[in-house]
């Protein structure tokens, strides 16, 4: 019977050393393996591994600029333009690139020249 447990506890032995192998070479391919995800911030995602430890970033949007954007229900974090990128003048809205009659003047959007990339509306 001693040896029965002997044999046993070397089994048990040559399996622990087996799994903490998997277990080492787990965690050396990716040094957050076992360790549980954060839930996300507002507006951020964190999906990237940095020494040991989960980063979260934030969510990237797009750059799109508008007077009538809004924010969804299931996207709080960027703005949804529905009409694109444009301007307003007098309460009339200006598409990017476009010149149109406003208040007996010729109005556009464009990006401003101080190098910003804000969009402005000039009439003239």
């Amino acid at each position: 019977m001693a040896s029965l447990k002997m044999i046993s506890a070397r089994m048990i032995v040559i399996m622990l050393t087996t799994t903490s192998l998997v277990i080492i070479k787990t965690l050396q391919s990716n040094p957050c393996a076992g360790i549980v995800k954060p839930v996300a911030p507002p507006c951020q995602t964190c999906n990237r591994c940095d020494h040991g430890h989960w980063v979260c970033d934030p969510v990237e949007c797009q750059n799109d600029q508008c007077v009538d954007g809004y924010f969804t229900e299931t996207n709080k974090c960027c703005m949804t333009c529905p009409n694109g990128e444009n301007c307003k003048f007098l309460d009339v809205i200006i598409p990017k690139n476009k010149t149109i009659s406003v208040g007996g003047g010729i109005c556009a959007c464009m990006e401003s020249e101080d190098g910003t990339g804000a969009l402005v509306a000039k009439c003239i």
